[in-house]
């Protein structure tokens, strides 16, 4: 018996017509991965039939009928002979159009991709028809790919980023293989920008990076529970295997405030804005999807409430042991956080950063002396051991006249070096290892943070980024924290943490940026040592 989730077909009235067919595609449970692509094709082309079995899906509400429909629409295609598919739309294209159909068609059959029809939206942009998308997400590699290996990969490479332009969803793009010997990168790379400019239809050539993701887990292949399960690890943001309301919160504000821009009238209608029916969304969803009303969903919960089935026992018990073994491991990390911070202005890692000012002699080089020698004399941006000990040694010889030992001196280069090349294949980030090394030059804490910034920022407006805070207290942490604070928490999770913390503090979304002023408050607020 084929089903549909209730609370599903109770959301597609805010959806646009497009998206009320992949939604309803995608969700039944009752067809196979090869008849809901095949349906997708004959949605994206407006296929007159098609349309008729969803209106009458809409208004009757009978799943069973709906899937026989389409089945019955599917045997009609299959023996039709090949020809261009009836569509509302059909008819010449407006002579106000800037678009050239001929050059799409052209750019698709580049790809080996025939091209005989094309979907023409308002305002004459061209895209391609669902035949054409079908053979394109196939030729690209994405119909054999599994949309939860799309987001695990989402996941690390494109952690700290909240949009996407076409190059850098081409990088990330890299690894799905395309079909063919003669699909080469260069076709790739074409079918790939054919894609985003499907997706971009807006034309702001910079897209919202969970909007890529969601129309690309429509596009994959897999079925609907590997869709939904795709989902749930988009909206799963920290990884820990349950959503938070929070979690859920954030995404769905980003869908209404890109269904508002879209369609406006969508949301307008409601009298809500874009906030504030996300999070009547959303509660609405934990009022019906958290079964024990502990304030996170899991994964099977949150199938169940997409399918509109009833939460068995046996997922309740399996949720409640699963949370309470994750605020476990949550509360022992967090007081290890807490430990390693306070080892942060402790005795012995004063003491240890004496030592190593007298070991490199670095304690009397002015921070910013510092600064101008390396940039001067590491162009690459990337320091060897061998390399990074000569640089030092010259730059102590240079404003100094201490001369060290060569054991003491081997030794405080070998432990400095040790904790920046942190992957141990012998390079390491020039910019990050002198932000470590400014702990030990002479200077106040201002004159530290300053060279600090300005090794990071590059636009030189005295902001940096999340992502750059997040490098600076690696290097500083990779200095301050002594094995045993080590052992606890690396200076990676500390300085992501602490990062977080920072931008909280001071009312600063993570896409945002953080002043020198800010940063130097912060130090001085929680005594840091610099």
């Amino acid at each position: 018996m084929a089903t549909f989730s209730k609370r599903l077909f109770e959301s597609l009235s805010n959806l646009s017509e497009m998206s009320q067919y992949l939604v309803v595609i995608n969700n039944v449970q009752g067809i196979t991965e090869q008849e809901a692509d095949a349906l997708k094709e004959l949605a994206f082309i407006q296929d007159i039939r098609f349309m008729a079995a969803h209106q009458s899906f809409i208004i009757d509400r009978n799943t069973n009928a709906l899937v026989s429909n389409w089945r019955k629409l599917l045997a009609e295609v299959k023996n039709e002979p090949k020809r261009n598919k009836t569509r509302v739309s059909d008819g010449p294209p407006s002579p106000r159009s800037p678009s050239n159909p001929n050059r799409q068609s052209h750019r698709l059959s580049t790809l080996g991709i025939q091209s005989p029809t094309l979907d023409k939206e308002k305002g004459g942009e061209v895209h391609v028809t669902g035949n054409e998308l079908i053979l394109l997400r196939d030729k690209i590699g994405l119909g054999n790919l599994d949309p939860r290996t799309l987001i695990a990969k989402a996941r690390g490479s494109l952690k700290n980023i909240k949009t996407l332009n076409f190059e850098d969803f081409a990088k990330f793009m890299t690894g799905v293989e395309g079909s063919g010997p003669d699909f080469n990168q260069l076709k790739k790379k074409q079918a790939l920008k054919i894609l985003f400019d499907n997706f971009d239809q807006e034309k702001k050539g910079d897209l919202d990076k969970n909007h890529v993701l969601n129309s690309l887990i429509v596009v994959c292949g897999g079925n609907p529970d590997a869709k939904s399960e795709a989902t749930f690890m988009l909206y799963d943001v920290n990884g820990d295997g349950l959503i938070s309301f929070d979690e859920l919160l954030e995404h769905h504000t980003t869908v209404f405030r890109i269904l508002h821009k879209v369609r406006p009238e969508a949301i307008d209608k409601t009298g809500e804005t874009p906030e504030s029916l996300a999070r009547a969304t959303v509660e609405s969803i934990f009022n019906e999807a958290d079964a024990d009303g502990d304030g996170v969903l899991s994964l099977p919960e949150f199938q169940a409430w997409v399918k509109g089935e009833p939460i068995s026992q046996a997922v309740k018990e399996e949720k409640k042991a699963h949370v309470e073994g994750t605020k476990g491991k949550r509360d022992k990390f967090y007081q290890q956080i807490k430990e390693a911070k306070k080892s942060l202005t402790s005795e012995d890692t004063v003491e240890e950063l004496q030592k190593l000012k007298i070991g490199t002699g670095l304690g009397d080089v002015h921070v910013a002396d510092a600064l101008r020698y390396f940039k001067s004399h590491c162009a690459t941006g990337y320091l060897t051991r061998k390399q990074f000990s000569e640089i030092l040694l010259n730059l102590i010889h240079k404003y100094t006249d201490y001369r060290p030992e060569s054991d003491v001196f081997n030794s405080a280069v070998n432990h400095l070096y040790v904790n920046f090349d942190r992957d141990g294949n012998g390079v390491v980030d020039s910019s990050e290892l002198f932000c470590g090394l400014s702990m030990l030059c002479a200077g106040n804490a201002g004159d530290k943070l300053k060279g600090a910034c300005d090794s990071y920022d590059e636009s030189s407006d005295g902001k940096m980024q999340m992502a750059e805070v997040c490098k600076y207290f690696t290097s500083i942490f990779s200095v301050l924290l002594g094995n045993e604070a080590k052992n606890l928490v690396s200076p990676v999770h500390l300085a992501t943490v602490t990062a977080k913390e920072l931008f909280r503090q001071y009312e600063i979304e993570e896409s945002g940026e953080i002043s020198y002023e800010e940063l130097k408050d912060w130090f001085d607020r929680n005594r840091v040592l610099l």
